[in-house]
């Protein structure tokens, strides 16, 4: 399947909707549910998961480029090369840890 998603960022609305970031935006999914989910924060949960799909998605990306790239070359770089794959890294789990919190903070 190489179906494209609707772009991200995505924000969800107090309603229950999950919004793009297009202008206007688009409703990408909707999360609605048996009053039990409002009482466990379930709903809450649920919409902050699916706002941060894009982010998650692309963090996932990044970490497989600079992952694939730090085992497949960088065990033998030397000085700055290293450091700078180093880095990489380092702002690729950065940006999957935004991503992380993004989808698990309701």
């Amino acid at each position: 399947m190489n179906t494209q998603h609707s772009p991200g960022p995505w924000q969800f609305s107090r309603n229950g909707d999950i919004l793009s970031n297009e202008q206007p935006p688009t409703v990408v999914a909707s999360v609605n549910g048996p009053n039990r989910s409002d009482r466990l924060g379930e709903k809450a949960a649920n919409k902050a998961l699916i706002a941060a799909a894009p982010e998650l998605l692309n963090a996932c990306r990044a970490l497989e480029q600079s992952i694939g790239l730090w085992f497949s070359e960088g065990s033998r770089a030397s000085g700055q090369l290293r450091d700078l794959r180093k880095l990489l890294v380092e702002e690729t789990m950065k940006q999957a840890a935004a991503a992380l919190t993004k989808a698990t903070t309701p």
